[in-house]
């Protein structure tokens, strides 16, 4: 832990003048100012690191680190810097010019955490806002707590609100990205219910209840920082900002636990147990368990390998696995389905030949019956498919907005949480951005080859050629939908298609040997 005083103090003249225009030009420029003001605290707890300014007690720059700020490695999140409002300021709404107050700074360090108190110069009479933060040495949470001190304290305090406004600074905030993938890069501001967290909406009365005890906040897609008091309050979101107020009592005091660090269910859950439902927060539960299942088993595979690539390989592996009883069923099903079919195809097309209307289609159901085949029994071969869909979405969300995957190198790819962009084109594609990725490429490749290899007997030279053009129809309609996809999620679908190349090609052969000769 390392604090930092103010190395020189500005002079009573400069306070008032700096405040002046503060109070002329509005908090905006208030912010600008601060900027160039040096800070009269610096703390580093080794995971945040704070910049405080003794002018209206604001935070200047507010940095996350995972897992030390120290550490060449590590992982960085600017939630709010020099140019930015404050992520995480107390103020007292409609009471003018607190931003422009002086403040003292005293800073006490302790065996477990950092305390940063603020007391500002008297306004309204004898009344002083006094802010303390405590952040500890360990973890990515902290607690500001703010009081109202003085004579003329309790009245003040009957009297008006206090309240905590959010708002997250440039850098925090991601940028667009090209194709389906680039819905990941998005800034949302969530709250939790009594069933988890749901993303936090504009309401056209401009605020909502908020129960005490429960966190709110904003996050990106690896980052947040939420805070969570112990009563009741109103929140409202305006314009990016969020903003919590409490009412007016007796009590002079108010303390607001933060958590500002990376988005892992460990760190999450080490701060409290229940910020973990932040994670893949809008998923359906059984989704968002199924999905959390992955997460767990790629965390223990990339602790076994150590290598990040490797364990994404290792669980497409595993699932393929534990799938396969399941799918073992699903492929018996679609064979029993194809040779129906090619039973039934020829008849059905002379129907189709000679027949029309109403007449045809009595004929169709007349057929069906004789066979012993229900009209509806094709959708029994849909159950391949049906049980792949919710693996391949939580497969998407567990490595889209996997932390652990941001920033790490495999092979070619210098980051598995984006594309993995071998070259930068010198033009833009719509839909598809400006990068030349190339495991898409490959993905699409390793389809078509089984596309092409595989060869089901039990298909009719007709149902085989349609098979087969259905599939290079799909190889086209994913390349299109993974371009711009996180190159985790790529590879991770690219080791799937080879896995299954492969099971197809060994089943098929065992199938051709049991054929008899002609």
């Amino acid at each position: 832990m390392r604090t930092e005083p103010e190395s020189r103090p500005r002079t009573r003249p400069a306070r008032l003048l700096g405040g002046l225009l503060a109070t002329l030009l509005g908090s905006g420029c208030a912010h600008a100012l601060a900027a160039d003001d040096p800070p009269a605290a610096r703390v580093d707890s080794g995971s945040l690191r704070l910049d405080l300014a003794s002018r209206g007690a604001r935070v200047v720059r507010w940095e996350a680190c995972h897992p030390g700020c120290g550490e060449a490695s590590s992982r960085r999140a600017l939630f709010g810097g020099p140019q930015d409002p404050p992520p995480l300021e107390a103020f007292v709404p409609g009471v003018a010019g607190l931003d422009a107050l002086a403040y003292d700074v005293r800073v006490e360090e302790g065996d477990g955490a950092v305390v940063v108190t603020l007391v500002s110069e008297p306004f309204e009479g004898e009344v002083r806002l006094e802010q303390t933060y405590r952040i500890p040495k360990r973890g990515h949470g902290g607690r500001l707590t703010v009081r109202i001190n003085g004579e003329g304290a309790a009245a003040f305090a009957s009297a008006h609100s206090l309240a905590v406004r959010l708002r997250p600074g440039a850098a925090f905030r991601p940028l667009p990205g090209p194709g389906v993938a680039g819905s990941l890069e998005r800034l949302r501001f969530v709250h939790e219910t009594g069933a988890g967290f749901e993303r936090l909406e504009r309401s056209e009365d401009g605020s909502a209840l908020l129960d005490a005890g429960r966190w709110v906040g904003f996050r990106n897609r690896f980052w947040a920082l939420m805070v969570r008091a112990d009563e009741n309050a109103q929140v409202a979101l305006e314009d990016d900002a969020l903003t919590i107020v409490f009412p007016p009592g007796d009590a002079r005091a108010l303390d607001v636990r933060f958590f500002s660090g990376p988005l892992r269910f460990d760190t999450l859950r080490a701060e409290d147990p229940v910020l973990s439902g932040v994670l893949f927060q809008e998923l359906w539960f059984w989704m968002r368990w199924l999905t959390l299942g992955l997460l767990f088993l790629w965390e223990g595979l990339s602790r076994l390998v150590t290598v990040a690539g490797v364990a994404i390989v290792l669980t497409s592996l595993a699932v393929k696995i534990l799938m396969l009883p399941l799918t073992t069923v699903a492929t018996r099903w679609q064979r029993d389905v194809n040779e129906k079919q090619s039973l039934l195809l020829p008849r059905i097309r002379e129907i189709k030949s000679s027949s029309k209307g109403e007449e045809r289609h009595r004929r169709i159901l007349e057929l069906h019956e004789r066979s012993g085949i229900h009209p509806m029994f094709a959708l029994k071969s849909l159950l391949g498919v049906a049980i792949q869909v919710p693996v391949f979405f939580a497969a998407y969300h567990m490595l889209g907005e996997n932390f652990d995957l941001n920033g790490v190198a495999f092979l070619w790819i210098r980051d598995l949480a984006m594309p993995d962009r071998l070259a930068t084109l010198p033009f833009h594609v719509p839909f598809f951005g400006n990068g030349l990725n190339v495991l898409p490429f490959l993905m699409t490749g390793v389809t078509l080859l089984s596309s092409w290899a595989v060869d089901d007997p039990s298909l009719s030279p007709e149902l085989r050629a349609r098979q087969r053009r259905n599939l290079y129809l799909m190889a086209a309609a994913f390349f299109v939908l993974f371009y711009t996809f996180p190159a985790g999620m790529v590879l991770y679908w690219t080791t799937n298609n080879v896995l299954h190349f492969i099971k197809e090609g060994v089943s098929g052969r065992l199938s051709a040997r049991r054929v008899p000769a002609a």
